[in-house]
């Protein structure tokens, strides 16, 4: 496709197709707001010349089978609301940078190679969706991203090598928001208390449920059903 010479445009939809290469004048694009190439076969690293169009907000790349690292480059995108990379063949470390992406709110990585550990920068967004499931990430997650609970909506943990992290997602004093939420056992632990409601839709891999207080509505126990190990346990709030 060709594209430079509109350069008046604010949205552009190329998804649902079979492109394998994006033009190089998308840089020139300099009102372009929402662009979506979802869908196709591109196959290079992300393109960068969508790093120098500062007025992009919606970014929508999955289900292609780009390669290569998450440029640092990326966090010149000062207005981006929205990313979605899942499904594609991304590798390397989450870099630091994201963390700098503030108008930030939905992160879509899952289904990549993504590698190392998720970086503490990340707790300075304002996710309502953050999705790294089936990576190669290991170590915790972040002691950070336990006050940001009160905003994701969605998150998706599952299939990769994290230990630990999310000891406060239950049981603290911060309103807890999540309707859904999948993750693998071995990055839950029990902690403190939880003095607000908590919603669910239910999980592919873990079934929550809870034991609340009559008097105070806060949640004193909470069980962990792990369908796909077959294990469960009560763990206490204190």
């Amino acid at each position: 496709p060709a594209g430079g010479e509109m350069t008046a445009l604010t949205r552009m939809l190329l998804n649902d197709n079979r492109f394998d290469s994006l033009p190089s004048e998308l840089g020139n694009m300099a009102l372009l707001e929402s662009f979506n190439a979802a869908n196709n076969l591109l196959d290079s690293s992300i393109p960068s010349e969508l790093f120098g169009v500062s007025t992009l907000a919606s970014l929508r790349l999955e289900n292609n089978t780009l390669t290569g690292p998450l440029p640092t480059d990326m966090s010149a995108l000062g207005r981006l609301g929205s990313l979605y990379l899942n499904d594609n063949r991304i590798s390397g470390p989450i870099p630091s940078e994201l963390g700098t992406m503030r108008s930030l709110s939905i992160l879509e990585l899952g289904y990549n190679r993504l590698t190392s550990t998720l970086p503490s920068e990340l707790s300075k967004l304002n996710l309502r969706v953050f999705d790294v499931r089936e990576n190669l990430l290991s170590g915790s997650v972040p002691a950070l991203l336990n006050h940001q609970w009160s905003k994701i909506r969605t998150a998706y943990f599952y299939s990769n090598n994290c230990t630990g992290g999310l000891e406060n997602l239950f049981c603290d004093n911060n309103r807890v928001s999540l309707k859904t939420f999948e993750a693998d056992c071995e990055v839950i632990a029990p902690a403190a208390r939880v003095a607000s409601e908590v919603k669910w839709n239910g999980s592919v891999w873990l079934e929550f449920r809870f034991d609340l207080d009559p008097l105070t509505g806060s949640i004193d126990t909470y069980s962990i059903l792990d369908n796909y190990n077959n294990r469960t346990g009560w763990k206490t709030c204190v």
